[in-house]
């Protein structure tokens, strides 16, 4: 998992010197290799990858976050009883 100044620095939310830069760089590159190379294969063999359906059921009428989607729930804004929207 990213730290938040690696977030920051992907974002572009955060200017560093060249030398840290390089830095942020290798420990983004170790975290990537290792998440590709382990932590993913573990994921899809246990078969946790539910989430990726929500991105099947994007169109241009409706916006879908994949980290929030239920997965096999229809209606995918519920309101709160009193017809307004949820968000």
């Amino acid at each position: 998992m990213l730290s938040k100044v690696e977030r920051d620095y992907l974002s572009g939310k955060l200017a560093v010197p060249k030398s840290y830069e390089r830095v942020l760089k290798y420990r983004i590159k170790i975290k990537l290799r290792q998440f590709l190379m382990l932590e993913l294969p573990l994921i899809q063999k246990a078969g946790i990858t539910e989430f990726c359906t929500a991105i099947a059921k994007f169109n241009n009428n409706e916006l879908v976050d994949p980290l929030n989607y239920e997965c096999g729930r229809r209606d995918l804004n519920p309101g709160n009883g009193l017809g307004r929207p949820v968000y």
